[in-house]
């Protein structure tokens, strides 16, 4: 059976016929480990805290289940246009980000310094105690959320084209 994932949908005849519910699974699952896991910029912890979605949940896309409605919405947010360009491509579609909704360079690297300052005032004494824990634990979610976002949007060719 010929690979009708890289086939563009031929709508001339006025019905789309190439894409079905096998070909969608497929797609998304494919993409989805492109992007999510070891080695990859999201964990599915990471996506899970970002996204609101359950483990299991995120899990059972990974394997051939297919997201549908708000939380697909949900993934192609958190994981960018590459992930969306993907599973929309068979489509003849793709996306691209929002001017200004990314995250730069700059801004990136003012969180990193924001957070090892948080981190060295915390260590001044020798040790983190419950306080200081408390008070850095949503600093390090932001700063993870933000290590994510950053490394989705400039990996993959354009970054090692370099």
């Amino acid at each position: 059976m010929p690979n009708t994932k890289d086939a563009p949908v031929n709508i001339d005849s006025g019905k789309i016929t190439a894409i079905t519910s096998d070909l969608l699974s497929e797609i998304v699952s494919d993409a989805f480990r492109r992007h999510v896991g070891l080695g990859k910029p999201w964990s599915i912890r990471s996506l899970a805290e970002v996204t609101g979605l359950d483990v299991r949940t995120l899990e059972g896309y990974r394997n051939g289940k297919v997201p549908l409605g708000e939380k697909l919405w949900r993934i192609m947010a958190a994981l960018g246009p590459a992930f969306t360009s993907e599973i929309l491509s068979p489509a003849g579609q793709g996306a691209h980000a929002v001017e200004g909704e990314g995250i730069d360079g700059y801004k990136f690297n003012a969180q990193v310094g924001a957070m090892s300052a948080t981190l060295g005032e915390a260590l001044e004494d020798g040790q983190i105690d419950a306080t200081e824990h408390r008070a850095m634990v949503p600093h390090v979610r932001a700063l993870k959320i933000a290590c994510c976002r950053y490394l989705t949007e400039h990996s993959g060719p354009k970054a090692v084209a370099s």
